[in-house]
């Protein structure tokens, strides 16, 4: 189980929120993430009595967990803050990192990132042209090969609910700024299979 009130020091997990429930902090109705500090009974958030959460844990690469070794970000959407002499992720400790969020499989056959123009793209971009595209292929300093890209599909759509790895139900955007677009009968996240909303 990877949710744990030693997460953030001083929050209360889980917290009920606008009929939402948060097992970590959250960017809804704030521009920085942010817990509970006080609960009623039955999980409700007590108005009031709040805190901005610290981000300070850096996450710790490569780290395995349930037998699959995970090198970064992109391949599971949270990191380890804290692993055992064999890289053996510790439960309780860990992390979202939504900001190393990038996938090349996010759209199928697009490498990101890439540089264009003097600019570095870690999604699909109308720069240049009227519907979005990507680059297809990047040299050693993922600068775009010119006639290597290809327009990018948008057609699938945010499946909410959804939930993490970590068993983290999202029912929206808004928590994160990415949604899942394919998941289990379970409505848990597919990896790889997201967009940025």
């Amino acid at each position: 189980d990877l949710r744990s009130t030693k997460q953030e020091r001083g929050c209360v997990f889980p917290f009920r929120y606008n009929d939402l429930v948060f097992n970590s902090c959250t960017n809804l109705d704030a521009n920085e993430p942010w817990c509970s500090t006080e609960t009623d009974s039955r999980d409700n958030h007590v108005g009031n009595k709040w805190k901005y959460c610290q981000d300070s844990k850096p996450c710790i690469f490569p780290f395995t967990n349930n037998g699959n070794i995970y090198k970064s970000c992109r391949e599971a959407g949270w990191c380890s803050t804290k692993t055992d002499g064999n890289h053996k992720h510790v439960a309780k400790y860990w992390k979202l990192c939504v900001k190393d969020l990038r996938s090349s499989k996010q759209e199928r056959g697009c490498v990101f990132p890439f540089r264009y123009n003097d600019l570095v793209f870690n999604s699909c971009t109308t720069l240049d042209a009227n519907d979005p595209w990507c680059s297809t292929e990047t040299d050693s300093r993922d600068n775009h090969v010119e006639d290597k890209w290809k327009y990018c599909q948008d057609s699938k759509p945010c499946l909410v609910p959804f939930s993490n790895v970590a068993g983290v139900i999202y029912n929206s955007c808004r928590e994160l700024g990415w949604c899942s677009t394919k998941t289990d009968g379970n409505h848990k996240h597919a990896p790889n299979y997201w967009k940025v909303c």
